[in-house]
């Protein structure tokens, strides 16, 4: 697959989602055997890997347990060959914890058949974590 506006249209359609708390939505792009990974210490309850859009979900609803997002902007969507990167900001804090965070992110995210297959999500723990443990 070459490199198409329809990574960055997918990628779209998932962040406008998300934005609303639409998760049915952002589950509806993923292919059945999507893989999801957040690259991160484990130590934070919903980092590591899930496999198809059961996990994912599960994902959700522990992200949103312990997650309180007050900022989420996107700040560039480029296509790849056979997918797209994302890069943007994030502030936040997590439950029953004072110090907010603010870090950078960057998804890769590979499709097939119109469909995320792959979203793997490299960001700046060093906030997260420090966040986390105070």
């Amino acid at each position: 697959m070459g490199v198409t506006d329809e990574g960055s249209a997918i990628a779209e359609r998932l962040y406008s989602a998300f934005g609303q708390g639409d998760i049915d939505t952002v589950l509806s792009l993923l292919d059945e055997s999507v893989v999801w990974e957040l690259i991160g210490p484990n130590e934070i309850p919903y980092f590591g890997r899930y496999e198809g859009v059961d996990q994912v979900r599960e994902f959700f609803d522990v992200l949103a347990r312990w997650c309180i997002v007050e900022q989420f902007e996107v700040t560039r969507i480029t296509p790849t060959r056979g997918g797209v990167l994302a890069e943007g900001v994030e502030v936040g804090r997590f439950s029953g914890r004072e110090q907010p965070y603010e870090m950078r992110w960057c998804h890769v995210m590979r499709l097939a058949n119109g469909r995320i297959v792959e979203f793997t999500d490299h960001l700046d723990s060093a906030p997260m974590l420090a966040a986390w443990r105070s």
